[in-house]
């Protein structure tokens, strides 16, 4: 059986912005980290920023975060991104429904090292778990 917990690489930083009701949207900065804990930040736009810690868990492709309120969210483990549900697990349907997927960000780390004649560009890409090199002269 596959499941998220075994087969994705779920944990990582996820991004994406939420409909409001009274503000232009809600930017949401979700990370969660290998040792089951995650931090998320959410940027009310033109108005407060709140974030929140906690913890989560997974079961099947489902990860729910409880904070340290017990507010609970769940979402839904896809290919590099998180899709928000509702309460009873269902995805949100309608015309707002792409917006309530939040996107899994690369982030990528560039460094050159100078020595002598020759320069080694490194690229460590997370995403893919591998530093990649070039050297110039």
């Amino acid at each position: 059986m596959h499941t998220a917990e075994i087969s994705l690489d779920y944990y990582g930083t996820y991004k994406g912005t939420l409909p409001a009701a009274d503000c232009p949207g809600i930017n949401v900065t979700l990370t969660l980290n290998k040792n089951k804990t995650f931090s998320k930040t959410e940027e009310y736009i033109d108005r407060d920023t709140f974030n929140s810690t906690g913890t989560y868990s997974i079961n099947g492709n489902y990860l729910y975060t409880i904070d340290e309120r017990q507010d609970t969210v769940f979402y839904k483990v896809e290919e590099n991104r998180l899709r928000m549900l509702e309460r009873n697990k269902e995805v949100i349907t309608g015309n707002l429904e792409e917006h309530y997927i939040l996107k899994k960000i690369d982030i990528s780390i560039f460094y050159l090292i100078h020595k002598g004649d020759c320069y080694i560009g490194c690229l460590y890409a997370p995403a893919v778990k591998t530093t990649f090199y070039s050297i110039k002269n």
